[in-house]
């Protein structure tokens, strides 16, 4: 258990110094990067999820993802097909993935 009397707020000075719009962009790459190489790797989907669901957050994530076929043929190495179809939709069922 930590008490409050045990944390330590650095002198306001040292925040100045501070370049909080490199530590985010850094933290976006970093995150940009992975999302580039992986399918969800921060698992934002779940367990199982269609192609489309997965395209969608990755273009969230980094707007200049590929365009839907070859991110899906880029991810399907990475993915295990389920034995269950997406519910509740208008139209024809997508096919459910999870992460291989």
């Amino acid at each position: 258990m930590l008490s409050v009397a045990h944390i330590t707020a650095p002198p306001q000075e040292r925040l100045t110094d501070i370049d909080h719009d490199l530590i985010v962009a850094e933290a976006v790459a970093a995150l940009r990067r992975e999302y580039a190489e992986h399918p969800d790797p921060a698992r934002l989907l779940g367990e199982s999820f269609t192609v489309l669901d997965l395209h969608r957050t990755h273009v969230a994530i980094d707007p200049t993802t590929a365009h839907k076929d070859a991110f899906r043929r880029a991810m399907l190495q990475q993915l295990v097909e389920t034995d269950q179809m997406e519910l509740g939709i208008v139209g024809k069922p997508a096919k459910l993935f999870r992460r291989a």
